[in-house]
């Protein structure tokens, strides 16, 4: 307490700005307790994150769970961006801990956190995801669709996977920002960065390009043979027409975030019933299977193949890859089978951290 007040007497504006935002964060947070019929998990955060948390309470809220987080400053201002969506999930309390009567799962940092809590099973959540050291205890939690599509419940439960889709390929998000031509992605996971597959689809594919929102929306009724590439950063979609555009296409081009492979597209795509086109399928947990439930590249040439193979490809070849989907889908991202399997067979929680998962490569 001393040692906030100095901090406080030293840096007044600061110190306000935090307290106002502590306050505005706890004003939007449920602070009941659950009732004693809930299954209840505690996820008890310390290393500051971006939407690492946000990830594993949408997922265990979504397997029935009422996911509980500490009421405290330090916890909730710890949060980035994203996953200060957190409190604003419908299955999730923030209350002290030590007024739960007991909970069924505990998510920690350091397992000696959950010392004074009551619970049926403790977990100890690393963000070693792109390791290559076997983890025999370990579950792999799923980067999934981006916070601001799940907070507005935009994720699709099911999809009619039998309807006829009139994209051939789409792609849309933040296509033309500098942070995104990131020679170490290569260097580190040899995976094109994103802006090196976008300017190889424009070099290579511009007659079949739609890129503007306008064409997309009133032009050609139907985009079967053609590419959708659009920058959400300019010319964007609504996150409803993103999803509704989703539902309506064969493949998703799938680009790598700034700083690792994984990006949230890849997780909407199969949520979609999309079938992804992607460069990183070997970091995929479990990796993804070229030509059973993906299309796969490496480089330029392999792209170029890769986009000719999904545009020429038959309507029983893209039944044959997205039944592929499917059974990828529910067996390793659907919320109550990832929750099923940590229960039942884990100790460790491996997240993807944007911060921190990088340096644990290769070890």
């Amino acid at each position: 307490m001393l040692n906030r007040l100095k901090f406080m007497s030293r840096h007044p504006l600061h110190s306000m700005q935090r307290l106002c935002e502590y306050a505005s964060v706890l004003k939007r947070s449920d602070r009941r307790l659950p009732d004693a019929s809930d299954r209840v998990a505690l996820v008890l955060p310390s290393t500051r994150s971006n939407r690492s948390y946000f990830a594993l309470a949408w997922t265990l809220g979504n397997a029935g769970f009422v996911v509980c987080i500490p009421r405290s400053s330090s916890t909730l201002l710890g949060f980035g961006q994203y996953d200060r969506y957190i409190v604003d999930l419908p299955f999730v309390r923030v209350v002290s801990p030590s007024r739960l009567r007991s909970c069924e799962l505990v998510f920690c940092e350091d397992v000696k956190q959950a010392v004074s809590v009551t619970c049926d099973k403790v977990f100890e959540v690393g963000f070693d995801y792109y390791s290559t050291v076997p983890d025999e205890g370990g579950v792999f939690l799923p980067f999934g669709a981006h916070p601001a599509a799940r907070i507005r419940n935009l994720e699709p439960k099911d999809f009619d996977a039998s309807a006829r889709r009139t994209i051939g390929i789409f792609c849309a998000g933040n296509l033309s920002g500098a942070s995104y031509n990131n020679p170490s992605l290569i260097a580190t996971f040899n995976t094109p960065s994103r802006t090196q597959i976008i300017n190889w689809t424009a070099e290579m594919f511009s007659p079949r390009i739609v890129a503007t929102t306008s064409d997309f929306k009133t032009g050609l009724k139907d985009h079967l043979n053609h590419i959708v590439l659009l920058d959400q950063a300019t010319d964007g979609l609504s996150l409803g027409e993103y999803f509704s555009a989703l539902r309506d296409a064969e493949f998703v081009l799938c680009p790598p975030g700034v700083n690792h492979p994984h990006c949230h597209n890849i997780f909407e795509g199969m949520a979609c019933g999309c079938i992804p086109i992607l460069g990183y399928d070997n970091w995929m947990r479990p990796r993804l299977q070229n030509g059973i439930n993906c299309i796969t590249f490496s480089d330029k040439p392999s792209f170029a193949d890769a986009i000719l193979r999904a545009l020429r490809s038959t309507a029983g070849e893209r039944a044959r890859l997205r039944d592929g989907v499917i059974r990828y889908y529910d067996s390793f991202v659907r919320p109550n089978v990832v929750v099923e399997q940590m229960v039942a067979k884990a100790k460790r929680v491996r997240v993807l951290n944007e911060r921190h998962s990088v340096r644990y490569l290769g070890g």
